[in-house]
Formats: structure tokens, sequence, C-alpha cells
């Protein structure tokens, strides 16, 4: 579980959470040996309006760094970016 702030709530596996801009979260996890192209990982917003959406990127993405080990988050919807607390699963 990620606050909007950014701030993890709970969690198992997640290293960090850094927050580059608005509505824009980098999951990094603990396990550096595991494949993100070969996982599939959940999300889903927490006390939201349907109005808003949540989309993931397993794929290195230049808002995290390029990082390998890192899933990119975005929560609101396009041109209106919003911060809002998450829960993301990745099995």
């Amino acid at each position: 579980m990620v606050n909007s702030d950014g701030s993890i709530n709970r969690s198992k596996g997640i290293s960090s959470v850094t927050k580059p801009t608005v509505g824009k979260y980098c999951v990094e996890l603990e396990d550096k040996d595991l494949d993100l192209t070969k996982l599939v990982p959940v999300a889903t917003l927490q006390y939201s309006s349907f109005e808003y959406g949540i989309r993931i990127s397993y794929w290195p993405h230049p808002d995290c760094g390029g990082r390998a080990d890192t899933i990119h988050v975005i929560t609101g919807m396009p041109n209106k970016w919003v911060d809002q607390a998450f829960g993301i699963v990745v099995p």
C-alpha cells in the first residue's frame, strides 16, 4: 500500500517508493534479480472516484531513471495526473 504522498503504508518486497512528479510513482523492488518483463503487477486505487485511473509499466521508464528493478505507476487521467493512494501486488 502506497500513500498519495509516496510514503509506504504497508509493504513486503518493496525497498522504496519515490515520486518524481504529481501522480507518478517509482516502486523499487527489494529483489534485484526479478525480471519485471516476466511479471504481471496489479495496481488498484484506494479511496478514489471512478473519474481517475491507474496505469503501471514494468519496463524501465525514464521517470524512474530507467532502472530495471522499478515499476512506474501513474495515477489520475491523461493531462490530469493526480496524487492517489494505491495498492500494488507483484506476484
